[in-house]
Parts: structure tokens; C-alpha cells; sequence
């Protein structure tokens, strides 16, 4: 069996005419007949009688419309899925990324998209957080690799990683020593930190005021 063989008998079954339905089809009326027999004789049911000059579905073919209707169906639905993700694969992409992702991550995954999906032109574009965010809700970015968005903006967020912040300290430091340094202990220590325009620095601060410890800059 062929798809032509469901064409030709669903195009038949609703014209109810070999005639109409050849010339919808752009086929020849024997041709048509020839292709509906092949199909009865596969099946082993007859799907037609005739009436006059016209044609009904048999009982047999009454069911057989149905399953016929439903795998066109979805042969069609899986055929312009293949066409929106061929579609997805040319064109361009424009990906905003935090400085901190930037350095380490994205000579990688770059390297890697560019061999898996070389017909996408891929632009990475350097941003703070909010730069991002903003780009995004403009249309100026597709997608954006940063921290967590602001709480109450629109966005699909998916996590990626996480991330552990790293105190650096002179070999001769008080905490120099320790594994793991609680916010409390940080408590009248000078730190040198990003300026305000990185989310960094805010989250930094969000966690000091959270502990009611004074952050020192």
C-alpha cells in the first residue's frame, strides 16, 4: 500500500464518483479505478458499490475512511513538523550572555553549535543582567544565558547551573584558612566588588541585608 492509495480512495469516497474524483486527483479515470481495485484487493474487502453512475462506501469502507482520514492526518502533521524544524535550523540567533558566563562557557558551546547547526548565524552579544532582560522584552536578543530574572517580568526561565560565589583573601588573611566563610563573618571586612550595573553586586548585597550585616565596599 501506498499514500497514493489513501489519496485516491478518500478523493473517490467524497466525490462518490470515479469521474470527479479523477479529475480533482489530475489522474485518468481507469487509472483511478485501477488503483482502488489494488487497494480492495490488499485489503481483501470491497470499499465501493456502485449506484447508477455513481459510487457508495460499503460498510467496510465507511470504517475504513476513517482509519484512511487519520493516518493522512497524521502523516501531514508530522510533515510540517519536519518543516518548522528545518525552518528552525537557517536564519539567525541572538544570544545576550553576562560577562562571568561569558568567559568560560560560551567559547564551548559556541564552537559546538556552529559545527552541529552551521546554517544559523549565530551573534553573541556581551551584557549585564539588565541589559539582557531588556533586550529580550525588545526583540533585540532571542535568548538570554544570565542570573535568575527579576521576579514579576514575563519570562520563560530555564536553570542551567549553579553557581558558588568565592571569597578571594591574601595567603596571610584571618579567613585565609577556612573552607567556607558565613556572611556574619564577613561582618566590617572591606570588599572589592562590582559596581551596582552587575547583578552580582546586588545579589551580594541582597544576601547582606538578609543576614543584617553591613556590607563594607
Amino acid at each position: 500500500m501506498e499514500l497514493r492509495h489513501l489519496r485516491y480512495f478518500l478523493a473517490v469516497a467524497e466525490n462518490c464518483h470515479f469521474r470527479n474524483a479523477a479529475e480533482e486527483l489530475l489522474v485518468s479515470q481507469p487509472t483511478l479505478s485501477q488503483q482502488i481495485k489494488d487497494l480492495e484487493a490488499e485489503l481483501g474487502s470491497a470499499l465501493f458499490e456502485r449506484v447508477g453512475r455513481r459510487v457508495r462506501l460499503t460498510q467496510a469502507g465507511e470504517t475504513y475512511r476513517e482509519y484512511a482520514r487519520r493516518a493522512l492526518n497524521v502523516l501531514e502533521e508530522g510533515q510540517a513538523v519536519l518543516h518548522e524544524y528545518d525552518e528552525l535550523l537557517r536564519g539567525s540567533l541572538t544570544v545576550g550572555v553576562v560577562q562571568t558566563v561569558n568567559a568560560y562557557l560560551t567559547p564551548p558551546v559556541v564552537a559546538k553549535f556552529v559545527a552541529d547547526v552551521p546554517n544559523v548565524f549565530l551573534s553573541v552579544k556581551e551584557h549585564s543582567a539588565d541589559e539582557i532582560e531588556e533586550g529580550v522584552l525588545a526583540g533585540t536578543l532571542d535568548l538570554g544565558i544570565s542570573f535568575e530574572p527579576s521576579v514579576g517580568r514575563e519570562f520563560d526561565a530555564q536553570p542551567l547551573f549553579n553557581e558558588e560565589f568565592v571569597l578571594v583573601v591574601d595567603a596571610n588573611h584571618p579567613l585565609a584558612a577556612r573552607k567556607r566563610v558565613r556572611i556574619e563573618d564577613l561582618r566590617d571586612v572591606p570588599l572589592a566588588l562590582l559596581n551596582r550595573a552587575y547583578c552580582t553586586r546586588r545579589m551580594i548585597e541582597d544576601v547582606f541585608r538578609q543576614a543584617n550585616v553591613s556590607c563594607r565596599v
